[in-house]
Formats: structure tokens, C-alpha cells, sequence
């Protein structure tokens, strides 16, 4: 008579469950990163004056953008 063990079937089975629900989890928390850091950009550049907006390039009206993509150069449709 043989014996034969599935706690590696069972241990295999939660790791396959738990890896989307691992990366899931991961994609949430690196979400709420960029959220906070965006808003923490957006303050702080909203509280810096003109003279020194201009002097690293950008307006009061790309604030918003640069806060969220943190790039001055908008993306636009390449022409042909």
C-alpha cells in the first residue's frame, strides 16, 4: 500500500490564487501612490510664485498636467 501526499497540490493551489490577488493588491497600492504624490505636486507647485514657474518652464495652466504625467511636453499626434 502506498501513501500519497497533496499538501504540495494544496500549498500550489493557494499560491495560484494568492499571486493574482498579490498583484491586484500591489496595482491598488501603486495607484494610491501616484494619486498622493500628484496631489502633493499640484500643492506644491500651485504655492511657488510666477517668476519661479517660468523659470523651470511651465505655466499656471499646465500645472494640473505636469502635476499628474510629470512632463512638461504634452503628447500630441505625430504629424505626417
Amino acid at each position: 500500500m502506498t501513501l500519497i501526499k497533496t499538501s504540495g497540490d494544496h500549498a500550489f493551489t493557494q499560491k495560484r490564487i494568492a499571486s493574482p490577488l498579490r498583484c491586484l493588491a500591489l496595482a491598488m497600492l501603486a495607484r494610491m501612490m501616484r494619486g498622493w504624490r500628484s496631489r502633493r505636486d499640484r500643492r506644491h507647485l500651485e504655492a511657488m510664485p510666477d517668476f519661479m514657474l517660468r523659470d523651470i518652464g511651465i505655466s499656471r495652466s499646465d500645472i494640473d498636467y505636469v502635476a499628474a504625467h510629470g512632463d512638461t511636453r504634452r503628447r500630441t499626434a505625430p504629424d505626417f
